[in-house]
């Protein structure tokens, strides 16, 4: 099993170890993590039962990444011989970690600006018909004839001709008024030609 070694937060290399035949007193040990471009060496204390060897991330991580393979030895002299009681591969990996699970995608939804237009009025003005119906001339000496309940009737009073065209221009007026209003109040969607045409047609019957 490999021995792990982390990049990014310092550690002890800690084992059991008795030395017999010799005093510990007298005794060093150091750690030697080495590849073949790349060799560190680590020292540190050797007790009575224990060995102990500091580890500096600051000094690892300058030289080796994650995906490097390397051999970690530990040697210990004691009284001018140098042993090697334990070795190691090495695998390198970082302490502090972030695991990602899930990546949502979140749209951030922009302002919406809604606008509504006034509706457009077809008002018919007086001159749009002015030519809805020829005027009918009458002479001083001609008697003008008045529809009344679809009745006709001949009056003894005589008109003359100006009279007869401000009645009709007054008539005409009225007519597209009251049309207007009409089609304003019922909401009518009517496109201002078809108007021009129903009220020529309704001027030609009234008057």
């Amino acid at each position: 099993m490999a021995y792990t070694i982390y990049l990014d937060i310092d550690e002890n290399f800690q084992c059991e170890a008795k030395i017999k035949n010799a005093s510990y007193k007298n005794s060093k040990a150091r750690l030697i993590v080495k590849n073949e471009d790349v060799s560190l060496i680590f020292e540190g204390k050797v007790d009575k039962e224990s060995i102990n060897i500091p580890i500096k991330s600051s000094v690892v991580n300058k030289l080796f990444e994650e995906t490097d393979d390397a051999t970690a030895t530990l040697e210990v002299i004691v009284e001018s011989t140098v042993v090697e009681p334990w070795t190691s591969e090495v695998k390198f990996d970082k302490y502090n970690k972030i695991e990602i699970s899930e990546v949502k995608n979140v749209v951030t939804s922009s302002p919406i600006v809604e606008v509504s237009m006034p509706k457009k009025e077809n008002v018919i003005s007086e001159n749009s018909v002015e030519d809805s119906k020829p005027v009918e001339k009458v002479s001083k000496k001609s008697e003008s004839v008045i529809r009344e309940n679809n009745r006709v009737s001949k009056p003894t009073e005589k008109i003359s001709l100006e009279d007869s065209k401000q009645k009709l221009d007054l008539n005409k007026k009225f007519i597209i008024e009251q049309f207007n209003e009409y089609v304003k109040k019922a909401n009518i969607n009517i496109t201002k030609e078809d108007q021009i045409k129903i009220l020529k047609k309704l001027i030609y019957k009234i008057l």
